[in-house]
């Protein structure tokens, strides 16, 4: 049996607020996490979790339970179940609201077959303030599944691993009552080299105000480390899109491609480099076209000492951002950091007023910060 607490106190919900006034300030926020989970025997359990955020007279009260077992093998079951109590929340009077979180989880995981089948249902005034909760209020079904195939390596020593496998996602809406789909089919290709190629055949559903939108995407992506210093990585999409800040929103084409590159020719030195763009358009007009450029470069001195510049520019905000880091970690705990960053764009002054994304490229900000850090053990 093992049982574990987790306690604490946040200062910013009473922190003061820029020209107004906060009916809270001063007050902080405290969250409060208990798990317990008890084993049954190798490989099963059954758990126990509270999780709470209190601040003001307004709370979020979640409990739960959850339960894993082996059936097989190769086959697990998972369930699990959360329900929440919310009160006064946004400041807001009222009878205390409760909803549930409920998940239902089987898997199978063999040399040859693996598969996955899950449901989950959040209720439509579930919540759980300590957790990145996207959307409450759905009904959510996924079943995921592959075959391996594993090649003669006599004939072809290269090739490792052929994988076909499927995607279906079905997400039911309780507040509006309308679906959104996900089928995918992809064929995996597994290499020497720790090399991977992937063809993906993605077709969506999605209901967005009011609209329904069917969307055709393919997709590549792969990778592959050439030697011991040189790695490549990309992905390349075309397909129908939503543009959602569009008024009202409407389906595009377009593409989305990135290529990573990371060499280090020795143990001191790494160079990452990146590039990804992203265009769209709608009957043949030009939504946008982006461009970003990123670079990383690492140079480890020793043990305790590295120095780290990052570079970003992005082309449609016409925005580069520079980062300098010297750290300095004598045993874990015990650390310096020394940082200056800085952010330049396209700005030029004319008729007492800037003109953004024309002109020159300036630094309109600069940041220096330093952090220390000492362990004591006693």
């Amino acid at each position: 049996m093992s049982f574990g607490i987790l306690l604490t106190g946040d200062e910013w919900p009473g922190q003061a607020w820029d020209g107004q006034t906060n009916s809270n300030q001063g007050k902080d926020a405290f969250f409060g996490i208990a798990r317990g989970k008890y084993s049954l025997s190798k490989n099963n359990y059954v758990g126990i979790l509270y999780s709470g955020r209190e601040f003001a007279g307004q709370y979020n009260r979640v409990f739960g339970a959850d339960f894993v077992h082996r059936i097989a093998k190769h086959e697990r079951f998972h369930a699990s179940f959360l329900h929440s109590i919310s009160g006064d929340e946004d400041g807001r009077q009222g009878e205390p609201a409760g909803s549930s979180n409920v998940n239902l989880m089987f898997r199978h995981d063999s040399k040859l077959l693996f598969m996955i089948a899950a449901f989950e249902h959040i209720g439509k005034e579930f919540r759980m303030d300590t957790s990145y909760l996207q959307r409450p209020g759905i009904n959510n079904a996924v079943l995921w599944g592959g075959i391996a195939f594993y090649p003669d390596p006599k004939k072809m020593p290269w090739l490792k691993m052929i994988s076909p496998d499927f995607r279906f996602q079905y997400t039911h809406d309780l507040y509006t009552n309308l679906n959104d789909i996900l089928f995918n089919a992809a064929m995996y290709f597994f290499t020497t080299k720790e090399g991977m190629l992937v063809f993906n055949y993605r077709y969506i559903k999605e209901y967005w105000e009011g609209q329904e939108f069917d969307l055709d995407l393919f997709v590549l992506n792969g990778g592959i480390r050439i030697n011991k210093w040189l790695k490549i990585d990309g992905y390349y999409s075309y397909g129908e899109r939503i543009y959602y800040a569009g008024t009202p929103p409407f389906k595009g084409k377009g593409t989305v491609g990135f290529i990573n590159v990371e060499i280090q020719p020795n143990k001191k030195i790494n160079q990452y480099f990146g590039f990804t763009h992203s265009d769209l358009s709608r009957q043949g007009q030009e939504i946008y076209n982006v461009n970003l450029l990123y670079s990383k470069t690492t140079y480890q001195f020793n043990k305790y000492f590295f120095l780290r510049a990052i570079i970003q520019y992005d082309s449609m905000e016409k925005r580069l951002l520079t980062d300098l880091l010297a750290s300095f970690t004598f045993i874990p705990g015990t650390v310096i950091h020394l940082g200056y960053g800085g952010l330049y764009e396209n700005r030029k002054w004319q008729n007492n007023q800037w003109i953004y994304q024309q002109g020159d490229m300036i630094n309109i900000q600069r940041t220096i910060f330093a952090k220390v850090s000492y362990l004591w053990r006693f």
